[in-house]
């Protein structure tokens, strides 16, 4: 039988994709998630209010799914709604202008006797000449990078020119040096922005995937909605703060054609 997060999924996709066995995730620096172990069997789902396809913003939007019971309601500050801030921003690679949707949220709510989580956690999305979001990059509040994933066609156009994954690395796009990649995300027929997935009660990023992938969750604890805020001048200094995407750049072999 579909569950709840399936069928809200397949609304907010609208297509599907075939399945990928390399959307996995691990944590930069950090022994690999096995992939059939990252499930929940009962999570939240935080989804971007108003959500339209005629605004990219929110179809780009990352839907943060919480692992629950063990942590407390999301909520913002004042008690209600939460937020979600945007800046937009552009990188230069190879003297061609790429954008980028930097999002960041704050979590709230621990339970109490809970162990100390990181609060806020900032995703910068490098966008290929499609629009598609092709380069994910998760930080800490301190500007730490957690996780670092890239698009399937950016992996397969990788090992197109450079062949396999070099000794000791798991994917074409990997370089020597660096942290390695956590993972592959597949991609829908439309750019959209990815899944993300907490653990409980940690609040510890385990998944990032595609919307299109298959659910990891069996049933959804309620369906919720966090406020979008665009152009915040309080993330646009964090999001001035963090190491540039040249520096995770460096760590990659990419393709000519990117």
């Amino acid at each position: 039988m579909r569950n709840q997060c399936i069928l809200l999924f397949g609304l907010l996709a609208g297509l599907g994709c075939t399945p990928s066995q390399q959307d996995d995730p691990a944590a930069v620096g950090r022994n690999p998630v096995d992939k059939d172990k990252v499930h929940f069997d009962l999570a939240r789902i935080y989804l971007p209010h108003g959500a339209g396809r005629e605004n990219p913003a929110h179809l780009l939007a990352p839907i943060i799914v919480h692992e629950s019971p063990g942590t407390a309601a999301w909520l913002s500050p004042a008690g209600g709604r939460p937020r979600v801030l945007l800046v937009r921003s552009e990188i230069k690679i190879k003297e061609l202008d790429y954008a980028q949707f930097i999002y960041s949220w704050e979590h709230s709510g621990n339970s109490p006797g809970a162990p100390a989580s990181p609060s806020k956690r900032i995703l910068r999305m490098t966008l290929d000449s499609r629009g598609h979001p092709t380069i994910y990059e998760l930080f800490s509040e301190e500007g730490h990078l957690e996780t670092l994933h890239v698009s399937l066609s950016l992996e397969q156009a990788a090992a197109r020119e450079h062949g396999p994954a070099l000794a000791g690395r798991s994917f074409s796009i990997e370089a020597t040096g660096g942290p390695g990649l956590s993972g592959i995300v597949k991609e829908g027929p439309v750019a959209m922005g990815p899944l993300v997935y907490f653990d409980s009660p940690g609040r510890k990023n385990v998944a990032l995937t595609c919307r299109c992938s298959p659910s990891r969750i069996t049933r959804a604890d309620g369906n919720h909605r966090y406020e979008l805020v665009e152009t915040d001048p309080d993330l646009q200094a964090t999001a001035n703060r963090l190491p540039t995407s040249l520096q995770t750049l460096e760590n990659l072999r990419l393709p000519r054609e990117f």
